[in-house]
């Protein structure tokens, strides 16, 4: 019995559905909260190794919404540029990231 290539890439989609992966990387995130990847998108496409740092710290548009600039920095390369790509793509939908809270 012979089958056909896009046979072969249809069952795997379907298994990559049925695990939670997504076509973005090997399996690296669950499938991507879609109004996340909205305001992330900017930054895969200049820094995606900021991206995908992010990714592994955040889930969801309310988890990223809820870390302050400090803590965005603190993670691995992840700079200034990203974390300014961030507010700007947040600030475009009227959202931001937590304040910093000094007292």
């Amino acid at each position: 019995m012979y089958i056909e290539e896009a046979e072969i890439v249809e069952r795997f989609r379907s298994q990559l559905d049925d695990w939670g992966g997504y076509w973005g990387g090997p399996f690296r995130h669950a499938k991507p909260d879609p109004f996340l990847m909205i305001v992330l998108t900017p930054l895969y496409r200049a820094y995606p190794a900021a991206a995908d740092a992010i990714r592994d710290i955040v889930d969801t548009l309310d988890d990223l919404i809820a870390l302050t600039r400090d803590e965005l920095l603190a993670c691995d390369h992840v700079g200034p540029r990203s974390v300014e790509i961030v507010e700007a793509a947040l600030a475009d939908r009227e959202l931001a990231l937590r304040s910093c809270d000094t007292g």
